[in-house]
């Protein structure tokens, strides 16, 4: 790097005679020891700086204006460099000024610095994550999965023919975390309360069977038994990192301190992600888990899939609980929803309308969940608002949901 540029703008209200002028500033400044100022140069700890300064009064305002400009050599005395700046923003903040960065190019070469690392890291958990799916789920999940119009800004954008790959390079930093982080359930808690509330003796209560009510995480499922890190802490370390990256992607300031911090977690967060990435291989996934997996997945890169799955779910652990509310067989408990819903309406528990209702809303989640179709967002958007509808209308408070 050439020269370095740092420009400050300091504001400062008249007081009388103190910092009136551009002489009563530089003397502010020289109430440090270690600063001289010649003319055009400063000088802090034998080191010496280009110095810039001009002056004048805002108008109408009883405030004065300084903006200085301080040129360095090049990036090795950046040390010294850092100190002088320091030393200056502490002489104008007891003289209750106020100070903006115009520029600054030692944030700027820290940026620089940062840049690659950051996204030598974010390339290699895309890369995690495309190998996690497509060697345990297949090559179509993303592109029958996704929403159309995702694909089509991906495709406008040109990076790759191949949807697998790009769906993942444009995800957003933060969505990745979510992917591997983020807990969900499989097991629907009220089920939990009504066994825990039915129990009289703590003997008669499966531990095993309670754990599966404890909301995990995929790296929690299929990574942690081959990298032995908590995914808490890694998702806090991979949050951190991507507070910093923002200051790095929207042009703000990284400091020495930022840049080094950065340093750090990406050396962290490195050799967890090659571990897990060596795992691949041994991962199996089971066939009745697959499809939360995408489920997950999906809901990560998009939101309002996201909202069309809760939705469906409220519905689907109403049904759950109405089938065991008549039906106290184990075995029968097992059945698929549409099997129990078929057996409702055969015994005239639920009408006929319900299911034809219910028919539509349950093929469009199959769809969404299984990649077996593409599908629009004005679709999913629709679909949502169906089974919202479907919900407050035939199920919540409503007979035989609720018993009067």
């Amino acid at each position: 790097m050439d020269k370095l540029l740092v420009e400050y703008l300091v504001m400062m209200e008249h007081k009388g005679s103190f910092c009136s002028n551009i002489e009563s500033f530089n003397k502010l400044l020289e109430t440090n020891s270690l600063v001289t100022i010649k003319k055009n140069k400063i000088i802090f700890e034998s080191t010496e700086f280009v110095y810039e300064i001009f002056s004048e009064d805002v108008k109408d305002k009883n405030q004065r204006f300084f903006r200085i400009k301080l040129t360095g050599t090049d990036e090795s005395i950046i040390p010294i460099f850092l100190e002088l700046l320091k030393t200056i923003r502490e002489q104008i903040k007891r003289a209750e000024g106020n100070l903006n960065v115009l520029w600054d190019d030692i944030s700027n070469y820290y940026s620089a610095k940062a840049y690659p690392e950051i996204n030598r890291i974010e390339n290699l958990m895309r890369k995690l994550l495309t190998s996690f799916m497509l060697t345990n789920i297949g090559l179509n999940w993303t592109d029958e999965t996704l929403p159309s119009e995702m694909r089509s800004s991906l495709k406008k954008k040109g990076k790759s023919e191949n949807p697998n790959i790009n769906v993942l390079h444009e995800t957003d930093f933060i969505q990745l975390a979510d992917f591997l982080f983020r807990p969900y359930q499989t097991n629907d808690i009220n089920n939990l309360f009504k066994t825990l509330k039915s129990t009289k003796k703590s003997e008669e209560l499966d531990l095993k069977e309670l754990k599966e009510y404890i909301p995990r995480s995929n790296w929690e499922r299929y990574f942690k038994s081959f990298v032995n890190f908590e995914d808490g802490y890694l998702n806090k370390k991979w949050t951190r990192l991507y507070e910093l990256r923002c200051i790095v992607a929207h042009n703000n300031l990284l400091n020495k301190f930022e840049f080094e911090e950065t340093i750090e977690l990406i050396k962290e967060l490195e050799p967890k992600i090659k571990e897990a990435l060596n795992s691949i291989d041994k991962i199996v996934i089971p066939k009745e888990e697959k499809e939360q997996v995408i489920v997950n997945a999906v809901t990560a890169i998009d939101e309002r899939s996201k909202v069309f799955f809760e939705k469906y779910r409220d519905v689907e652990e109403e049904i759950k609980r109405l089938y065991k509310r008549e039906y106290k067989d184990e075995e029968e408990g097992k059945l698929a929803l549409k099997k129990r819903v078929k057996i409702l309406v055969e015994k005239n528990i639920l009408s006929q309308e319900f299911l034809n209702e219910l028919n539509p809303i349950g093929a469009f989640r199959d769809k969404l969940a299984t990649l077996s179709d593409k599908i629009s967002q004005e679709e999913i958007e629709t679909m949502t608002n169906q089974v919202s509808e479907f919900y407050s209308k035939r199920v919540f408070l409503e007979p035989p949901f609720i018993t009067l």
